[in-house]
């Protein structure tokens, strides 16, 4: 970081990281993938658990963990990553961001109080899933918005390290959980800790939405690309 302030042309500029709304884009960034995670991995082993073991649970193997209850959220992200492109184009990013990290918060929501039947997990698969398609279209124009042409890869880079962060960090946190809370004389996690994951969930989402209530700067998705096309093409600075 040190070394980087003194050089004109460093490989990522420091004042990059610092900049109030691309600061708050990548917190945004960060807590989806933790969302991302925390949905995929708590679903997938949730409906995997043997309820006559556990007392809940779907007993399902991978085939239908994968198709019955993970393929229709998967399914409805695919549509609404391709009507945000008119969301963003008619609202602007930001507030395509919010909307979505409020329905993540509903999603969540949902699945930590009502988990005993099948369409409840595929309820909240897609609701969550509609979440992050929508977040993943909003940040990239966030991004852009706040930096010139020549920036757009380093800050898209940026920001995809930043969201690998955070799904490591849903990872390794449930994995640890579902590991150290388990029902007495089993290797099954207690039902108890998919609430927990649940509830984070819901908070990260929640996190997501005040971090883009913080971005103020950032203009509607329309004007991004005409913004970021007028600055000048320049590798000494980020014109800010």
């Amino acid at each position: 970081w040190i070394f980087e302030k003194r050089i004109d042309a460093p490989l990522v500029a420091p004042r990059m990281l610092t900049h109030g709304p691309l600061l708050a884009t990548n917190v945004a960034t960060l807590f989806v993938g933790v969302g991302m995670f925390a949905n995929f991995l708590a679903c997938s082993y949730f409906v995997q658990t043997p309820r006559a073991v556990a007392g809940y649970g779907f007993t399902a193997n991978v085939l239908e963990a994968s198709v019955v209850y993970l393929l229709p959220g998967a399914a409805v992200g695919v549509v609404a990553a391709v009507i945000s492109g008119r969301l963003i184009g008619s609202f602007g990013p930001r507030r395509v961001l919010v909307g979505g990290a409020v329905i993540g918060v509903l999603g969540f929501a949902f699945v930590a109080v009502a988990h005993d039947h099948t369409w409840q997990l595929i309820t909240a698969g897609i609701v969550i899933n509609t979440f992050v398609s929508l977040a993943f279209a909003a940040l990239p124009n966030l991004l852009m918005a706040e930096v010139s042409a020549a920036y757009t890869g380093v800050a898209n880079s940026v920001n995809s390290i930043v969201r690998t962060v955070g799904t490591s960090i849903a990872s390794a946190s449930l994995s640890t959980v579902l590991a150290m809370f388990t029902i007495d004389g089993t290797n099954v996690a207690r039902e108890s800790a998919y609430t927990a994951a649940f509830v984070a969930g819901a908070v990260a989402c929640a996190v997501v939405a005040a971090a883009a209530l913080a971005i103020r700067s950032t203009p509607a998705a329309r004007q991004s690309v005409r913004v970021a096309e007028s600055e000048p093409n320049t590798t000494s600075n980020v014109p800010l």
